[in-house]
């Protein structure tokens, strides 16, 4: 019988396919750090810029989930966002309770040279 499971080669039958490697090995062995996606190169742009951002800004960024993008970002290439809770203006005009991130300088700092070539996105 041929198992299908992730990670399993169906030559092996079973056994763990040790040549096999995850997505974060690939990423941790690389020499030069790069952008991974088009999402992720638009988001650092941003941040790069100065820009404070928090979930209520999804309407002009696209991304509707901040809060795993900055952890990804972390996660990924090694930075200390700073982040607070903050009272801003929704869409109806009531105020709500919302976190914000933002780069350190050491961050801006870490990842300009990635984003040097390119004017920050949506700089309104």
């Amino acid at each position: 019988m041929i198992n299908l499971r992730k990670g399993v080669s169906p030559a092996l039958d079973g056994k763990r396919d040790t040549k096999q490697t995850t997505s974060t090995e690939k990423s941790t062995s690389k020499k030069h750090i790069t952008l991974a996606d088009s999402k992720t190169k638009e988001m650092v742009k941003l941040f790069v810029s100065g820009r404070r951002l928090s979930c209520l800004d999804h309407f002009w960024t696209g991304d509707t989930c901040l809060h795993s993008t900055v952890s990804y970002l972390s996660k990924l290439y090694g930075l200390n966002i700073p982040r607070e809770w903050v009272m801003l203006p929704n869409r109806m005009g009531v105020s709500t309770r919302v976190k914000q991130y933002w780069f350190s300088s050491g961050d801006i700092e870490k990842m300009l040279s990635l984003v040097t070539d390119e004017s920050p996105a949506n700089s309104n």
